[in-house]
């Protein structure tokens, strides 16, 4: 699940449906980026390395290529580094991308330690987003779907199979005011829709001290399907900014079954 630091960083970047569509069509040229990730949206595998460093070329018609790294840059958090293709035109209501995630000490986020040996994987992720308005509301999706190749090895978690995974939000946005707007957004964040993994953990040994393994399948896919439920609301101008704040509902928080999960949060940013 995205922990409430990736949140609060989606909450950092977010921008509204004009701001974005005039950025496409303003930016250009070389851009790079500390600490922020190569994608715009929280509900993307991709965020995964949402402490990167990006390098990105933007070209006409709403191209844009990145390279991103978080090694060496994350703190204790694992590396991961990968490349991104997006095609967002100003003028059309849709935009792809295409991205590649490597990651290095862990897979899909989680990490094995001790007997469990290590893991590791590289992930391919096909998006489409679009945008249309409607009766005042600005209404937004993105769709992503991800193949994930593990590798794991030097513990009980002898194989893991390719696994698939699927991402989505939605989200309505309208102004209130000329500085005020709010945002509705449903979204799903990344969930492995399909796999499993093979342990061979020790059961015994003989007497002549050779030690006996069972082979155990587990599936990977979780107990339920997280669903996040929010609101933003944002003021610009706001002492020299804008402020944001958001209330989320998470339902099934963790895709496992249990009691929903609140957060808050609020933010200000300026440009200079």
């Amino acid at each position: 699940a995205p922990p409430l630091a990736a949140r609060l960083r989606a909450l950092m970047r977010s921008e509204g449906s004009e701001d974005r569509a005039a950025g496409a069509a303003e930016r250009s040229g070389w851009r790079f980026g500390l600490r922020r990730s190569p994608v715009r949206t929280a509900s993307s595998l991709l965020d995964l390395a949402g402490d990167a460093a990006t390098l990105s070329l933007a070209a006409a018609g709403g191209f844009e290529a990145t390279a991103f790294t978080s090694a060496g840059i994350a703190g204790e958090k694992t590396p991961e580094l990968g490349a991104l293709l997006a095609w967002r035109p100003p003028e059309r209501p849709f935009g792809l991308r295409l991205g590649w995630l490597e990651e290095r000490e862990s897979m899909l986020g989680s990490v094995a330690a001790g007997a469990f040996g290590r893991l590791a994987a590289a992930s391919l992720v096909a998006g489409v987003e679009g945008s249309a308005g409607f009766e005042g509301w600005r209404l937004a999706a993105d769709i992503e779907l991800g193949w994930t190749m593990p590798r794991a090895g030097g513990g009980i978690v002898s194989g893991i199979s390719e696994a698939a995974t699927s991402a989505a939000a939605l989200r309505a946005t309208r102004s209130l005011t000329a500085r005020d707007s709010i945002t509705l957004s449903l979204a799903q964040p990344p969930r492995i829709e399909r796999g499993a993994a093979r342990l061979t953990p020790p059961v015994g040994r003989t007497r002549e001290g050779a030690i006996l393994h069972e082979t155990i399948r587990a599936d990977l896919r979780p107990s339920a399907r997280q669903i996040d439920l929010a609101v933003r609301w944002r003021r610009k101008p706001a002492l020299g900014g804008e402020l944001l704040a958001e209330g989320l509902v998470s339902h099934h928080p963790g895709h496992a079954r249990g009691a929903p999960e609140l957060a808050l949060l609020a933010a200000w940013r300026g440009a200079f």
